[in-house]
């Protein structure tokens, strides 16, 4: 058994620009270290979400926007799909939540 698993958390996002950031800086400060964070943004409208996404620089962090807008398990699935394959446990957490440093 894997001691160190890689955990994957991925942030469906669709506007809620505030929370979005609340939800990515809680992930970011996970005190486990061995994560991977997907964040996937159902086709926003406005550029608020996309010039925050562009403003993340973290190794651990990968974004993507949506072409068109998938609806919401649509854009769940879609996250989980651009996990790498090393991740062995995954957390989807809503854009409007955040996680406590010790999750």
């Amino acid at each position: 058994m894997n001691k160190n698993p890689k955990v994957g958390i991925v942030i469906p996002s669709y506007e809620r620009i505030d929370y979005l950031k609340e939800a990515v800086e809680s992930a970011i400060n996970q005190a486990y270290e061995n994560l991977e964070i997907i964040i996937i943004d159902d086709n926003s409208p406005g550029a608020a979400v996309k010039e925050y996404l562009e403003k993340i620089n973290n190794p651990k962090v990968k974004w993507f926007i949506n072409k068109v807008n998938l609806g919401t398990t649509k854009n769940y699935d879609a996250g989980v799909r651009f996990l790498g394959k090393d991740v062995e446990w995954c957390v989807i957490l809503d854009n409007d939540d955040f996680l406590d440093r010790d999750f």
